[in-house]
């Protein structure tokens, strides 16, 4: 990110992530958003606090919470008031996808 990026543009950049982010990972089937990721014990999850829904993603490719056994506990009790689902997959629109295959 640029040292001279106004807010409008680090936003920008923001929301672009985290849109890469849910189209790697899914989100909520309800409202296709998603939060987190939060780890419990080398388990690292998305959650729409929303709707009360998680779902795993990975084990051990962060790990936030290694060596923190308070954050983890912490974390541990806010994902036990979830359920465990799948998430919705989203897809690229067609656009993006074509642009994405030119550049290959």
């Amino acid at each position: 990110m640029n040292a001279e990026a106004t807010p409008k543009e680090i936003d920008a950049e923001t929301e672009a992530r985290h849109r890469e982010f849910e189209l790697r990972y899914g989100v909520c089937p309800i409202c296709k958003r998603c939060s987190g990721p939060i780890s419990v014990n080398k388990y690292d999850w998305l959650y729409c606090a929303k709707h009360r829904v998680k779902w795993c993603i990975s084990w051990n490719l962060w790990d936030f919470s290694e060596g923190r056994p308070r954050k983890c506990r912490k974390n541990q009790r806010f994902l036990s008031r979830f359920t465990t689902i799948e998430p919705l997959h989203l897809e690229e629109p067609a656009a993006a996808k074509g642009a994405e295959r030119d550049e290959n």
